[in-house]
């Protein structure tokens, strides 16, 4: 029987004009009257993931939320020590004079604020994605003075691609990264994934793994979906990710997430 029902966000739950259905919405309501728990595991920050169930009127079914690719977690009790998961300063400044060019914008963010080292197309995108508030800073290494939660390198596909093939190559230890947009590639600690903060917090509840369910579309999400009992890839998911997850929904602009409840979960065929 499954516990928890741990769903991204954009790509999966959000369809592509950024909203939640009514369908999935109903479906993730009823999941309360079958007391199956219920959390949303995304790249945004937490406060953007508390505003959206807010505006769906989620918010008291929502009992999980992790935020920042596995960063934040809302129950703060849980985590011993935040900090232990920021991206080092030294890092972010290194990957930041190795592939700074006219191509690409570097983010680092504060809570609701985010501080580039250049207004580009891209980097509008993440701002209003999050309706952040945005700083620009051409001398970027200035302010990086401590540690972030991750950063952000924003720009075409094809300039990502090189910085990635190359960040392939040299597999430093103190971070890894992934897209987790078309246009954003995020570096984090090494410590951290949606999925490591997920048994995190299954682990101090008591939940076995194999009796959770999670639903993701893109790269970020693989680790989750690979620890789950139930690691669901909705149809407009990568292909690598498909290659972890055990079973499929339908997209996300027809429902997926509540297809997947509702397949697996209120009407089972078997």
């Amino acid at each position: 029987m499954i516990q928890l029902v741990v769903t991204d966000l954009d790509g999966t739950l959000l369809d592509d004009d950024g909203h939640i259905s009514d369908q999935n919405v109903q479906a993730i309501k009823q999941l309360k009257d079958k007391n199956i728990l219920f959390g949303i595991a995304s790249g945004r920050a937490k406060s953007v993931i508390e505003k959206i169930a807010k505006e769906y009127n989620i918010s008291d079914h929502v009992d999980i939320m992790i935020g920042t690719n596995g960063v934040e977690l809302s129950e703060e009790g849980i985590l011993k020590d935040v900090a232990v998961n920021y991206l080092k300063k030294d890092v972010i400044i290194d990957l930041y004079n190795k592939f700074q060019s006219d191509d690409v914008a570097f983010i680092v963010h504060n809570e609701n604020t985010i501080i580039c080292n250049k207004s580009t197309e891209f980097t509008e995108i993440l701002r209003k994605m999050n309706n952040y508030k945005q700083v620009i800073e051409p001398n970027f290494e200035n302010v990086i003075t401590e540690n972030f939660p991750r950063l952000i390198i924003v720009g075409p596909a094809k300039a990502l691609k090189e910085i990635t093939d190359q960040m392939s190559k040299e597999k430093d230890p103190n971070f890894h990264f992934f897209k987790s947009y078309e246009c954003f590639l995020e570096a984090v600690s090494n410590q951290v994934s949606k999925g490591n903060m997920l048994k995190l917090y299954c682990e101090h509840k008591g939940i076995n793994m194999e009796k959770v369910m999670s639903i993701g579309d893109n790269n970020n999400d693989i680790e989750m979906i690979g620890a789950c009992g139930y690691g669901v890839a909705v149809e407009n998911a990568t292909k690598e990710l498909k290659k972890h997850a055990k079973y499929s929904t339908q997209s996300n602009n027809n429902h997926g997430v509540a297809q997947a409840i509702k397949g697996y979960i209120l009407h089972p065929m078997n």
